[in-house]
């Protein structure tokens, strides 16, 4: 299947559109040979993809979707390699949305097209793992539903999607930032003082996040826990005190009234 790839696409680029992709099979198949047998042909495509993701946006997009199954236990299916091909995608795509702050102050008619394209290129990677990462970790599973039964995080898929999450974050964009704090959340019993590090640095405390009900819903709701089942981290614990601090000042300060009554209520957390 590799070698009938390989000929079918000898002469044209898989990574510069859809239109010679635009059968999901097709990208099925790559990322299970990349992911599982790691054939050559498709490892070398996808590996191209990632490594130039924000320039390569849809087909890496839809290599993600393709690769959800695979980030899942069980752990014999190519979870790890999934990770790490995923993960070189949303760092190239972090570290060209981050590259020139200046260039993403100007309004998009003054961009180049090329530069339009990878930025926006970067920020629907970023967006489109963490996602798929969500999706993946069970933290949809019986969401809205309070009959169902809550799925219980895996730690080898936290231990492989913390570092993930945490770069989509890095971008600051609330698309990327929102999927990855929910799973954040939901993995942080694995590891609580880690999820609280890493939370507060996903949560960019000088954009519109902070504004977001959404955001607030689900940020606040994870401070009010950790109050509850984790008092000593939230205020003995040197760093754990400090990223708590962060996340509930960027939250009072953007107006969320949970918040800011939190922020009274346990007052003696800012002493």
């Amino acid at each position: 299947v590799d070698s009938v790839l390989a000929r079918l696409h000898t002469d044209s680029d898989p990574g510069d559109g859809e239109d010679d992709l635009r059968g999901d099979v097709t990208v099925d198949l790559l990322t299970y040979l990349a992911l599982v047998p790691q054939t050559p042909f498709a490892s070398t495509t996808i590996e191209g993809w990632c490594d130039q993701a924000p320039n390569r946006a849809p087909a890496v997009r839809r290599f993600a979707q393709c690769a959800r199954p695979h980030l899942a236990p069980p752990r014999s299916n190519g979870q790890q390699r999934a990770f790490a091909l995923l993960g070189a995608a949303a760092e190239a795509s972090a570290a060209r949305w981050l590259r020139d702050p200046a260039e993403r102050l100007l309004h998009a008619a003054e961009l180049s097209e090329e530069q339009l394209g990878e930025l926006q290129g970067a920020v629907h990677v970023c967006h489109d793992v963490a996602e798929q990462i969500y999706f993946a970790s069970g933290a949809f599973d019986g969401k809205g539903d309070p009959a169902a039964e809550r799925a219980v995080p895996d730690q080898v898929f936290g231990d492989l999607a913390m570092p993930v999450l945490k770069t989509c974050a890095s971008t600051g964009v609330p698309q990327c930032v929102h999927p990855a704090v929910e799973t954040i959340v939901f993995l942080a019993p694995l590891d609580e003082a880690a999820a609280l590090r890493i939370m507060a640095d996903a949560v960019p405390s000088d954009s519109g996040y902070a504004g977001d009900s959404l955001a607030g819903d689900v940020v606040v709701a994870y401070l009010d826990r950790l109050l509850a089942e984790q008092r000593p981290l939230v205020l003995f614990d040197r760093d754990g005190s400090e990223a708590f601090r962060r996340l509930l000042a960027t939250f009072a300060g953007a107006g969320n009234q949970e918040a800011l009554a939190l922020a009274y209520s346990f007052a003696d957390i800012f002493r």
